[in-house]
Parts: C-alpha cells; structure tokens; sequence
C-alpha cells in the first residue's frame, strides 16, 4: 500500500478560490480516476496556506494507471492550467505504508512527523515500527509509518489520525509525559538512528 500525495502553496490573494479549486479537482479525480483523493490544509508545520493532495493506492502501477486516465481528458487539463493561477507547481511524494495501527477510518485530522534514517537503516525501522506500536497501545490511536519511495533516501513518516483537533492535543498530553515513550525517543538518539534536528511535525485538516 503506497500514499501519494501532492503538496502545494496556496497564492494568498485568491484563498477562497483555491479552497473550492481543491473540492473541486479532488471530486473530479476520485470520479475519473478510481483513487478517492481527499484535500487537506496543513493549519502548523508548513508554510501558511499549503495543501495537500492525497491518495492511498495498493501499487505504483495502479497508480501509473490512474493518472493515464486522467491524461486523456480534457476537462483535467483545463483544471491543471486553472490551478496555475491558485497554487504554486507543488512537489509530490509517493510513500509505501510499511506498518499501521487501529486503522485509520477517515478521520478528518491528520498529523505527520518526520524524520531521516541516519546510518542503521533496519535499526531505524525497527525503531520507527516499535514507537508506532507503543504510542497506538498507550493512546488507542490510528496511525501508520511510512518509507519514502523516491525523493532523499531514508525519509520516514509517522502519521497520526485524530476525530478532530482536541483528540490530537490529547494525544501529545499522554506521550509527553509517559516515561516509556520518553526513553525510546532517548534511546533513538542515543544509537544515532535519525540525522540529528531534521524531523519536522505537522498538522493537517481535510477540506470538505
């Protein structure tokens, strides 16, 4: 199972605009496609106005599918040159779920944490697998982690999903003052798993 996902800016002076444009060119995907493409705004953790363009895909082929039938219309086209004007080309990424806890059933909050393999690649896994288990059991939460595909090799991401913001608050409230959570994040560090100050959290709401 792959997430892809297409991140782009917002232009500021055309905000409610952009916020329609991406219901609008998410429901035109999902119903041309076969992926069911959700839009998110990330509200902490990115530049102001950032979205997010997401779908979970079983295969980088049946992805390669999808947007092969999106290439041969022309009414998705004419939304690609529309969005010009409304956001930033974007980057995207392609992510393969490597492990998931208390499935994640469309929650509308998100977050994401990231962080870089530094040297032990399978001592970072396994790490990154073990942390996701202990904070679903400590918290009851859904989440997943996730191995970039392409882009900087190494490139690891947690997500949480949350029923709404309080939920998320909640979340931290317990792993930040549980001593076993706090001494596997100290035994992280102390095996160098990750490069040192490259993680980077975020929040993120769906836009409906």
């Amino acid at each position: 199972m792959y997430l892809f996902s297409r991140i782009r800016t917002m232009n500021g002076a055309r905000a409610r605009q952009a916020a329609a444009y991406a219901v609008e060119t998410c429901d035109f995907v999902t119903n041309n496609s076969g992926m069911e493409v959700s839009p998110w705004r990330v509200v902490f953790g990115q530049p102001v106005g950032t979205y997010a363009f997401s779908a979970m895909v079983e295969s980088q082929a049946e992805f390669a599918e999808a947007t092969a039938k999106l290439s041969s219309l022309d009414e998705y086209w004419q939304l690609a040159e529309d969005g010009a004007a409304l956001f930033s080309q974007g980057t995207d990424s392609f992510r393969q779920i490597l492990h998931m806890t208390n499935e994640p059933a469309d929650q509308p909050v998100i977050t994401a944490m990231q962080a870089t393999v530094n040297s032990d690649y399978a001592g970072a896994i396994e790490w990154s697998i073990e942390i996701l288990d202990y904070t679903a059991k400590l918290t009851g939460a859904a989440g997943a982690m996730t191995l970039d595909a392409y882009g900087p090799f190494g490139s690891i991401t947690w997500y949480g999903a949350f029923d709404d913001v309080a939920g998320c608050q909640r979340f931290d409230d317990i792993v930040n003052v549980d001593p076993g959570y706090v001494e596997r994040l100290a035994k992280a560090g102390e095996r160098d798993l990750f490069v040192p100050a490259g993680g980077n959290k975020s929040l993120a709401l769906r836009v409906n």
